[in-house]
């Protein structure tokens, strides 16, 4: 992130750089969708995500919502851990922002252990006052 704190901490973080209380909320939605991750909580992410979500994986694929998390429903994918660093918030008119930044993750699939690191790209929607991933990018980065 460009902070030195982890998500998990935004009302730290906005009295440190003094970010807006939307930019506060976004990275709040952003822990807990990696919380709802490491958890394999499946109910729980797709409370996150909005069913209209989609998402463009590295192999240039374009996923809805149930796609993406299917391997997590099934229990093929286990998460052990998911991060993210240099994350910027930009906002374009009152209710989008663009994420980008570099998403870590390691994953049990089967009897063996992904490591993946990222580059993303998402876009929230501020939706009945309430701000949700709306669309993902992600490029693998070797």
């Amino acid at each position: 992130m460009a902070f030195a704190a982890t998500a998990a901490q935004p009302a730290a973080v906005a009295a440190q750089s003094k970010i807006s209380a939307d930019e506060t909320a976004i990275r709040s939605v952003l822990q807990h969708w990696l919380d709802a991750l490491k958890a394999g909580n499946v109910a729980e992410l797709k409370k996150i995500l909005p069913e209209d979500y989609s998402i463009t994986v590295s192999e240039g694929r374009l996923l809805n919502r149930d796609e993406d998390l299917e391997p997590i429903a099934s229990a093929r994918f286990k998460f052990a851990s998911a991060d993210v660093d240099s994350l910027n918030v930009r906002f374009v008119g009152k209710n989008v922002a663009i994420l980008t930044g570099i998403g870590r993750f390691s994953v049990a699939a089967g009897d063996r252990t992904i490591n993946v690191r990222e580059r993303f790209t998402d876009v929230y929607e501020k939706r009945l006052g309430k701000w949700m991933p709306v669309s993902s990018h992600s490029t693998s980065l070797r």
